[in-house]
């Protein structure tokens, strides 16, 4: 049950939806206690999420920000201790946490306190192997923000939450108008957001799983109003055809990975937790149980222009025809 409480608590969940500004009051709630003399670190899941948060905190003193696993492997390093080369899914997942913790024992580092983004992405045992690394475990400043609708990994992570207070943000403050309602629709939900105007969303309809040419096709049209590089991304279902896409090129413009010069091209999953003026959206694989979701956190990084490339049937399952 979700309740309201301060977010001053030492051990504090702050929920909400896609673009209710979580990643901004995790940076801020990391930048304050830093300010106030915790030795605090920021983590994440996403490499490029966590490239951003550390770009966005800068050389702030005894404040770092990166991803989970760059923590452990930092550490790992520093302390000597030698892991496989090739490490397995199951290394990941299972052996970082206890790597972490033995790693971090022998180097005698000690983190004042814990921000978490994203949080659900992480599993029960990331998040105990966070709070060994802290001094005072009990009392030690542990804020979490997450989002169980953007829970595309499905590692359990509130299978043991038990935090003292539980606070949720519910307006949306990064779509505009129209892009929120089909987020909330998704979702079985209504729309709370700033009410900004914009540009009403566009589903272009592919003859099954959208192909590279209906990519192409979609891109060149926002080329056309302005968009570019730098104010527009496409987002994958899969990994192949983001890889297929970054073979090819439109005029002036290649495209590439998020931060290079070109058209970005990344997967739903790799861009979670970012954003940009304008997405195009790729249905590109078969409807499965869980295309909602994916849908959902694609869908989302649209700030005012929302263009969704995919079979028309798709529509019905994300609500789209109710709008």
């Amino acid at each position: 049950m979700i309740t309201q409480a301060s977010c001053e608590s030492p051990q504090t969940l702050v929920l909400g939806g896609a673009g209710t500004g979580k990643t901004v009051l995790a940076i801020a709630r990391a930048q304050q206690l830093a300010k106030d003399g915790f030795r605090t670190m920021l983590v994440c899941y996403n490499e490029l999420l966590g490239a951003e948060l550390a770009r966005r905190v800068g050389q702030t003193p005894s404040l770092t920000a990166g991803t989970f696993h760059a923590l452990c492997l930092r550490e790992v390093q520093r302390a000597g201790i030698v892991v496989s080369n090739k490490r397995d899914q199951a290394w990941w997942e299972d052996e970082a946490p206890s790597v972490l913790i033995d790693a971090c024992s022998r180097n005698e580092t000690i983190y004042d306190a814990i921000v978490v983004d994203e949080g659900q992405d992480f599993s029960p045992s990331w998040l105990d192997a966070l709070k060994c690394v802290t001094r005072n475990v009990e009392e030690a400043p542990f804020f979490m923000f997450a989002d169980s609708r953007q829970d595309i990994w499905r590692r359990g992570w509130d299978l043991d939450a038990d935090f003292p207070f539980v606070w949720e943000l519910t307006r949306n403050m990064r779509n505009t108008h129209p892009i929120a309602k089909r987020v909330a629709a998704i979702v079985g939900g209504d729309a709370q957001d700033r009410g900004i105007l914009g540009p009403n969303p566009i589903w272009r309809a592919s003859d099954g799983p959208a192909k590279e040419r209906d990519v192409v096709n979609a891109v060149e049209h926002l080329l056309d109003q302005g968009f570019g590089p730098t104010s527009l991304v496409v987002l994958c279902g899969s990994r192949r055809m983001a890889e297929r896409l970054r073979e090819r090129s439109i005029g002036p413009f290649s495209f590439g990975l998020w931060g290079s010069r070109g058209i970005p091209v990344e997967t739903v999953s790799r861009f979670k937790g970012l954003e940009s003026q304008a997405i195009i959206l790729v249905l590109d694989g078969p409807f499965s149980n869980d295309a909602p979701t994916s849908a959902y956190v694609g869908m989302s990084r649209a700030r005012s222009v929302l263009v969704v490339v995919g079979d028309g049937a798709d529509q019905s399952p994300l609500s789209w025809d109710t709008q």
